[in-house]
């Protein structure tokens, strides 16, 4: 029965693109960590919908949140949600508020070397070591440790966004520490430097490179696994996105196919799925008008 609601919909959906006169291609910018599963979303996507022309792109996620305001694609896949200035940006420049739909979730990790023997890492102390001025008022830490580098993705990446939100509350970070490219740069150095530690995703996790557990008063020791992350429990957990224009059948159609279980299985190899009751009012939200 599922399925065969499936098959009518995207009927449904071909003879709408054929009325409209739209044509039947997509470009998806993606920020780096997602390229890989959005390149496996649009074999899906073809494979259900094979006259589709749907190209992947991938780039930093404030290149691909530029591409979508400056209408140079109408789907983007990030790694945060966009800011009030971004919204509004887009609001200015076509008239509507995009389409936000969580998709997934993931977290950053604290990397150390995979020979590196610290057992834990708080907050207070991240925070001690990081920020070039401390917000978030956690105290001091209880044992610093000082590494001899310390490594962040750049701004232009979702991954210093979370490192600045929820690791730093706001500040900006030492001179000290060192800006790399994107998450993926961030584990290569640090598997090359013992004694450094890094924050980057979670999903890049090696065998060259090992998670440091967060020591939490009110949990004691905690990995981002995905039970912890489904939870609630990881305080550096955060969603992943679609942004997407209301008007464009085929883009909403894709999205569609990222919420439905076999996407959300596509999206699990790397990152964790969304909680059900979520899933289902994202893909709830398809239905509903464009907002003004």
């Amino acid at each position: 029965m599922k399925y065969g609601f499936l098959s009518r919909w995207f009927g449904i959906l071909g003879w709408l693109l054929w009325q409209s006169g739209i044509a039947d291609n997509l470009r998806i910018y993606s920020d780096r960590l997602l390229a890989e599963t959005s390149s496996d979303w649009v074999a899906h996507f073809q494979a259900i919908y094979p006259d589709a022309t749907v190209v992947p792109t991938p780039a930093n996620t404030l290149t691909a949140i530029q591409a979508l305001l400056n209408r140079q694609t109408e789907l983007i896949a990030i790694g945060r949600a966009l800011t009030p200035a971004e919204t509004s940006a887009f609001q200015n420049r076509h008239g509507s508020l995009p389409l936000a739909l969580p998709i997934g979730l993931d977290a950053l990790g604290v990397f150390v070397h995979s020979n590196d023997p610290r057992p834990a890492i708080g907050l207070a102390e991240l925070e001690y070591l990081y920020a070039g001025t401390h917000f978030c008022q956690r105290g001091p830490p209880a044992t610093p440790l000082t590494p001899k580098f310390l490594y962040s993705p750049a701004p232009a990446q979702a991954g210093y966004f979370h490192f600045q939100t929820k690791v730093l509350c706001g500040s900006s970070p030492r001179r000290e520490v060192v800006l790399l490219e994107d998450d993926r740069a961030v584990i290569d150095q640090i598997a090359r430097q013992p004694g450094a530690l890094g924050l980057a995703s979670r999903s890049l996790a090696s065998t060259e490179v090992r998670i440091v557990p967060l020591a939490l008063s009110s949990q004691g020791v905690v990995l981002p696994s995905t039970d912890r992350l489904l939870s609630g429990h990881y305080p550096l957990t955060y969603y992943l996105y679609l942004y997407l224009s209301q008007t464009n059948p085929l883009a909403l159609a894709f999205a569609r196919t990222v919420l439905l279980p076999e996407g959300q299985a596509i999206l699990s190899r790397r990152f964790a799925p969304l909680p059900e009751p979520i899933r289902q009012k994202a893909l709830e939200r398809l239905q509903q008008p464009a907002r003004r």
